[in-house]
């Protein structure tokens, strides 16, 4: 019994001992530390109280007391308690100096010891800048001052200094600020002030930019200035002053024109426009220029000129051989000057003008200008401009002279008319007048009026007499003869006769000649017939038929005057007969006898015709280009052209060949052959020759000579004689240096900037693979050379054992012969595939490629280690020795 009462006693001795260890050991901690706090009034402040022990969760009750013994609490409000996890939060939104004073914070830990720890907060009034602003301004040559006022609690100790350099004794310091009397351009610059609490060791800074303002005076405005009515008028105004004045204008009704319609002020510039001046815009106008310095005001004189207006110049009428006077009348401000021209000239008319007199005057506020002309002709009828010129602008006002004539026949088209085979026919009759003139007709002394023959269209000015055939009349009457077209008016008559002809087929064709023949063509000459019936020949026709064929299946042709009489698509060896004849708007005239004609048997064909655009120069230096007619075959097809083509170069007036002679076939063409010679010497003369070909044979030559461009890269001095690619002769030292690029190329460039990659690349690697053990290198060695522990360990004891030492039997293998396969003895060599093999210059390329060892064959290395020293070289020839089974 008395055993168990003593294990019972030191088990309360042990409890208690260890209840006393633990709360010794918890306690309160209040952050930020410090038994003491001062904190500027009006900003956010917090404190956090927080248990320390071995067991936080043992911590109850936990709450913050004020400086006057209440409990603060609540979310909301300027003090704000809230808890985040273990902490317990004092939060001051804005405090105020009211708010200093000791506040504690007491919890319960294990629920049996309390626990308290308080800080004393000293809340105090920071440094507030009042009234100080940080740009302010002086006005020159007048006192003022730089505004600062400082308020603390406890109070600031001010300190002032301009750019870095202690106040002078010109500048008076109050609380307020720093009094400067008689501001001049040396006082602007940078102010810094410092306010310190000596008993809290806060201070602030502030730097205060000063300007110097300069009041402004207007520089540059004229005292008068003209304006054209109607157009758009702009006042500039300019002032000095600091800062940049901005500028107002008044007119003389001394209104704000910022804000009246159809002006426009630039405050930034000082100009005024008016959109569009008016004649009660002129008067006295101000500008004023202000700023914060002050303003300055002056005002110029508008005058308004009235552009020129014609009141008055009207159109006129005269008669031939009498007198014309024309009257303009302008207004304006100035009075405009006044001239007068006739449409068509230059110049206006002067006093110095033949049958022409002028008087200019002024009559009240008109400007009067006179024009008379004598002895007016036909020539004077016309628009005449009255033109008014003053400062404002240009005016014009047309008015028009008419002269009156008698009747004048000479535009009447033609005084011989034809007709045939019953056609009606127009007689047309033009007679120019003023007044207009009335026209009549008559034939044979006889007034015709509209009847079944005679149709009158039109009696004035313009007229036309139809005639119809007598075979469609009622009487058989002859129309044919001479026709009298009579004009009347007011000043006078005329007349003019119109004759009347039947027209007829032309006659027969003279000299009848056949000039050429080929196997399918004739060509022909013939002189116009003595008699073209009246009418223009319109063109010329041939009928012709073959020798045994019958009449009727003759073909006929026509050919148009001018052009070449060529009959094409004969048959060699064939005789035709020919008719030939002239045909007018009558018809066809008298056939001319017939003509027997043997065309000529086949034979080889025509010669070619160059038609080659743009002459005989190249505007290339290595190429020319020539195209040619398909002649006419004789009778056989042209099966190709050949082309011959040679350098040239022209002796005693002859061109001769001094290079080897190319020779070229064309079988293929549409509509004109063509080729285009390539591989030319720059800057030579070449010469070409093309024939036709058919069955027969060659047709003569059509030849010539061109000649090639400069090269613009050699300049163009003398002949250039630098083989061309592809010519028959190898580069020979001809005097020509090439000249080899210092600068890379853009396929070096970019080998460099790959290999630059790579190497960056490669470092990167290495050392993440050291730092960070991953990366290639660490997945490679990881992969091919790394063991598992067991497995060394076992490797281990059988070395030592003897079991893993090196026979006297053992084949030492190297890496490369264990993994590649074209070191297998037993199989046939690795083979490479010529395909793969070769570069892009039909080269076999040769790559020595580190091995790779694979997992399978890991375990056939030399235990001692030295396999991996020796080096992994693949077959001579091979792109790759990495084995088929090889992890890669």
């Amino acid at each position: 019994m008395r055993d168990f009462e003593r294990i019972g006693l030191l088990l309360f001795v042990a409890i208690s001992g260890y209840l006393v260890l633990v709360i010794e050991g918890a306690k309160l901690i209040i952050n930020p530390s410090g038994q003491t706090q001062s904190q500027p009034a009006g900003k956010g402040f917090g404190l956090t109280c927080q248990g320390d022990a071995d067991n936080p969760d043992l911590f109850t009750e936990m709450k913050w007391v004020g400086p006057k013994g209440e409990l603060v609490e609540g979310s909301s409000g300027p003090i704000e308690v809230s808890k985040a996890g273990g902490l317990l939060l004092l939060m001051f939104r804005e405090p105020t100096t009211e708010d200093s004073g000791s506040y504690n914070c007491s919890a319960v830990y294990d629920n049996i010891d309390p626990l308290n720890t308080g800080v004393q907060l000293v809340f105090y009034q920071d440094i507030t800048w009042e009234d100080c602003p940080t740009k302010q301004a002086l006005v020159i040559q007048t006192d003022g001052k730089i505004r600062c006022r400082v308020s603390a609690n406890p109070p600031a100790t001010i300190t002032w200094q301009k750019d870095n350099q202690i106040l002078s004794d010109r500048y008076i310091i109050e609380n307020d600020g720093i009094k400067v009397t008689g501001a001049t351009e040396e006082d602007k610059g940078e102010y810094s002030l410092r306010a310190m609490v000596q008993q809290t060791g806060k201070f602030q800074d502030r730097v205060i930019k000063v300007e110097v303002h300069v009041p402004p005076e207007i520089i540059e405005l004229d005292d008068r200035m003209e304006a054209t009515e109607g157009n758009e008028a702009m006042l500039r105004c300019q002032a000095s002053g600091f800062p940049r004045p901005a500028y107002a204008w008044f007119d003389p009704d001394q209104r704000d024109l910022s804000n009246v319609e159809g002006h426009v002020v630039d405050a930034d510039t000082g100009t005024l426009i008016i959109n569009s001046v008016k004649r009660e815009n002129k008067g006295r106008y101000t500008c004023w220029a202000k700023n914060p310095a002050g303003d300055a005001k002056r005002s110029l004189e508008l005058s308004v000129i009235v552009k020129p207006e014609i009141k008055q110049f009207d159109n006129i009428t005269s008669v031939e051989n009498g007198q014309a006077t024309f009257e303009c009348r302008a207004i304006g401000d100035p009075l405009p000057e006044l001239t007068i021209r006739k449409e068509g000239q230059d110049r206006p008319f002067d006093e110095d003008d033949d049958r022409v007199s002028l008087n200019k005057r002024i009559e009240g506020d008109e400007s009067v200008i006179t024009l008379t002309i004598e002895n007016t002709m036909r020539s004077d009828d016309g628009l005449y401009f009255c033109a008014g010129e003053n400062k404002g602008a240009h005016v014009e006002r047309a008015g028009h002279l008419t002269i009156e004539f008698a009747p004048v026949m000479s535009s009447t088209p033609s005084t011989s008319v034809k007709t045939w085979n019953g056609n009606p026919v127009n007689l047309t009759c033009i007679a120019e007048a003023i007044p207009n003139a009335t026209i009549t007709w008559s034939y044979n002394g006889r007034k015709i009026q509209d009847d079944d023959i005679y149709t009158i269209y039109g009696r004035s000015a313009h007229s036309n007499l139809l005639v119809r055939s007598p075979s469609e009349a009622i009487n058989a009457q002859s129309v044919y003869g001479v026709y009298r077209c009579q004009a009347e008016n007011s000043h006078g008559e005329q007349y003019i006769n119109i004759e009347l002809q039947e027209a007829r087929r032309p006659s027969e064709l003279r000299d009848i000649r056949n000039v050429k023949g080929t196997a399918t063509t004739l060509t022909f000459e013939f002189e116009p017939p003595l008699d073209d019936g009246g009418l223009p020949i319109r063109a010329y026709v041939v009928k012709y038929y073959e020798e045994n064929e019958p009449y009727d299946d003759a073909l006929v042709q026509e050919w148009s005057e001018g052009v070449p009489y060529v009959l094409d698509d004969l048959k060699p060896r064939t005789a035709y007969k020919f008719r030939f004849a002239a045909r007018n708007e009558v018809g066809v005239g008298e056939w001319s006898d017939e003509r027997r004609i043997v065309t000529p048997a086949e034979s080889f064909p025509e010669p070619p015709k160059f038609i080659t655009p743009g002459g005989n120069v190249s505007t290339y230096p290595d190429r020319f280009q020539i195209r040619w007619t398909v002649p006419l075959d004789n009778g056989r097809k042209i099966d190709y052209f050949e082309l011959r083509y040679f350098e040239a170069e022209k002796r005693n007036g002859v061109w001769r060949r001094i290079g080897e002679t190319v020779v070229k076939e064309v079988r293929d063409w549409e509509n004109a052959p063509m080729y285009e010679m390539t591989r030319l010497k720059a800057n030579t003369y070449y010469k070409v020759e093309v024939r036709a070909h058919n069955d027969i044979g060659f047709s003569q030559d059509a030849t010539m000579v061109f000649q090639t461009a400069a090269d613009p890269s050699k300049g163009t001095q003398g002949r250039s004689h630098i083989h061309m690619p592809g010519s028959e002769h190898e580069h020979q030292s001809n005097g020509y240096q090439g000249t080899v690029s210092s600068s890379l190329s853009i396929g070096a460039i970019f080998a460099i900037i790959v290999a630059v990659a790579l190497v960056i690349l490669i470092i990167i690697d290495i050392t993440c693979y050291v730092r960070y053990h991953w990366g290639v290198v660490f997945f490679l060695r990881s992969r091919v050379c790394a063991k598992p522990m067991a497995n060394e360990k076992a490797k281990e004891a059988a070395f030592e054992d003897g079991k893993g030492g090196k026979g006297d039997n053992f084949e030492k293998k190297t890496r490369t012969e264990v993994d590649n396969p074209a070191f297998d003895k037993e199989k046939e060599p690795f083979k490479v595939n010529e395909e793969t093999e070769k570069d892009n210059e039909g080269e076999v390329a040769n790559e020595d490629t580190p091995m790779i060892v694979s997992a399978g064959a890991k375990d056939t290395k030399a235990n001692d280690g030295t396999a991996d020293d020796v080096k992994n070289k693949s077959p001579k020839g091979s792109k790759s020795s990495i084995a088929k089974d090889s992890l890669v």
